[in-house]
């Protein structure tokens, strides 16, 4: 039963799951105790992107799988020198970037093109000619029926750009050789056995982020899948966020099951314990995700909000859905204050600079990098920096930057209540930036409210987990016929920010960001 660990070290741990947990920002394997929900060894490897070209954002699908076995490999091994049992992993999961596109050959297994990160814009010229031909109606049917906007980012038009424009894609394709998915799916895929019998699958979160998934049947649907150029022929199977898929084929794990499959937003919303409708959180990494879960309630957004399902809990099983609203503008912020403009040497030091002044002494900064995501959804939109004058300094500049993340989560916030009709008493917290308290209350300021932040950061890797456990019949993580939930027994802790800025106050600075957001529009356009 305990496979090779004693009764003490069960009694203490319980059975062990593991999660593969692969962003834009890392590549990171976590195993978690089912008694306490701790996480009890990881390795972690940042991950690499690149920009071969203007529009284009790449990563290399190797690197990614690679990436991926080393993270397995040296948590391992952490795990033998903590005197824990490999053996004693009863599952493990996959969370994954969503909308990221990755080729490949299904006789070689190799990648045939770089992996298509999910703000590559190479589309857009066809996106254009999209929105000039197709109605509004049109494209709000699209919307209705697949719970993703029509944008350059999604993969109504980035798979047929990529059979149009890369040669060596067409050629696989016309061999019958081509298999398409995002990350989850290349995993899955190379795992468990590769060309020799690899299963080829997806989950419900991640096939609706490709926008070719019907909302309503959870299958490709087949008259966008027409209107667009999409052949079905290499898109993989749609399968649910929690059954067994199959089993490692090789390396420190092998024999052990895959048994959940969840998108890393999905994934840190279920991480996060939000079970009940009206329940949300914020992911704060490369980019904001904010998500509420909205039950077993399809809420069609008028507002660009994705509408997606939030898990299904095995074949068949009643789903439960959320909205989605994606802030493109989040560490990478950071990450542009102190790689493009110097004014910090490390990621934590801009909340010490933030902290050093009162306010931004009116200025504010609009990170429309490469456009904006929710709720404007245009990419001719580009980064502005308003109010500045003679006294103006690179603190105020770099608290203007944290603000204008917590401007956008606000504003998404208000339009997510709003279409769900369900009030939502606080906001919960996680990814890279929540660690900096600084922003948190921040966040809580802007907010005028209620800012939660629980004390295990990893709620993205533990939402794969639960999905893992709950396929594979760990008693702790029981699935809860009532709310389409899971019960787990071990307490949760927080840490709770509070608005301490005045009505008036903040009413001024929201009509002074949304002055500076419409300096924005339409920078692109001739």
């Amino acid at each position: 039963m305990f496979s090779g660990q004693d009764m003490e070290t069960f009694e203490k741990y319980g059975h062990l799951v593991g999660s593969i947990d692969q962003g834009s920002s890392s590549t990171r394997f976590s195993v978690f105790s089912s008694k306490t929900g701790e996480m009890l060894a990881y390795h972690q490897e940042e991950s690499v992107i690149f920009s071969p070209s203007e529009r284009a954002v790449e990563m290399d699908p190797k690197w990614i799988l690679e990436s991926t076995r080393d993270c397995m490999l040296k948590t391992a091994e952490k795990m033998e020198n903590l005197g824990i049992h490999i053996n004693d992993v009863k599952c493990i999961g996959i969370t994954n970037q969503m909308l990221t596109l990755i080729l490949w050959d299904r006789v070689t297994g190799q990648p045939v093109c770089n992996a298509i990160v999910y703000s590559d814009s190479r589309g857009h010229d066809r996106h254009q000619k999209y929105e000039r031909n197709l109605s509004k109606e049109e494209c709000s049917k699209f919307q209705k029926e697949t719970g993703m906007p029509l944008t350059s980012l999604f993969l109504p038009i980035k798979l047929p750009w990529l059979l149009e424009n890369i040669p060596e894609v067409k050629e696989a394709f016309d061999q019958g050789r081509l298999l398409t998915g995002t990350v989850n799916t290349w995993f899955l895929w190379s795992l468990t056995g590769g060309p020799d019998g690899g299963v080829y699958v997806t989950d419900v979160t991640n096939a609706c982020h490709t926008g070719l998934m019907n909302l309503n049947t959870f299958t490709w649907d087949e008259h966008i899948c027409s209107v667009f150029n999409v052949p079905t022929s290499v898109l993989p199977a749609i399968h649910s966020t929690s059954e067994i898929y199959g089993c490692i084929q090789d390396g420190p794990f092998k024999g052990i099951p895959l048994s959940g499959m969840i998108g890393d937003q999905p994934s840190a919303t279920t991480g996060q314990l939000c079970f009940k409708p009206g329940e949300s959180k914020c992911t704060y990494g490369t980019v904001a995700s904010l998500n509420i879960n909205t039950g077993t309630k399809i809420v069609s957004s008028s507002h660009g909000l994705l509408t997606s399902p939030l898990y299904q809990l095995g074949k068949g099983s009643p789903s439960v859905y959320m909205l989605e609203a994606v802030v493109a503008s989040g560490g990478c912020v950071i990450k542009w204050i102190r790689d493009n403009l110097g004014m910090i040497e490390t990621a934590s030091e801009i909340e010490e600079l933030a902290g050093s002044v009162q306010d931004t002494d009116d200025c504010y900064f609009v990170p429309a990098f490469e456009g904006f995501f929710c709720p404007y959804w245009t990419d001719d939109a580009r980064g502005v920096i308003c109010g500045l004058n003679s006294n103006t300094t690179k603190a105020h500049i770099c608290r203007a930057a944290l603000e204008s993340i917590c401007f956008q989560v606000r504003k998404v916030l208000e339009i997510a209540a709003e279409e769900s009709g369900f009030p939502i008493p606080s906001l919960r917290a996680d990814g890279g930036m929540a660690v900096n308290s600084f922003f948190m209350q921040m966040q809580a300021d802007i907010l005028g409210g209620i800012v939660v932040r629980p004390f295990m950061k990893e709620t993205t890797s533990f939402g794969a987990a639960l999905m893992a456990g709950a396929a594979s019949g760990i008693d702790v993580f029981r699935i809860n016929a009532d709310s389409l939930g899971l019960e787990v027994e071990f307490p949760q802790k927080y840490d709770t920010f509070e608005n301490s800025c005045s009505v008036e106050a903040l009413e001024k600075r929201l009509k002074r960001w949304e002055k500076a957001v419409q300096k924005s529009f339409d920078w692109m356009k001739d």
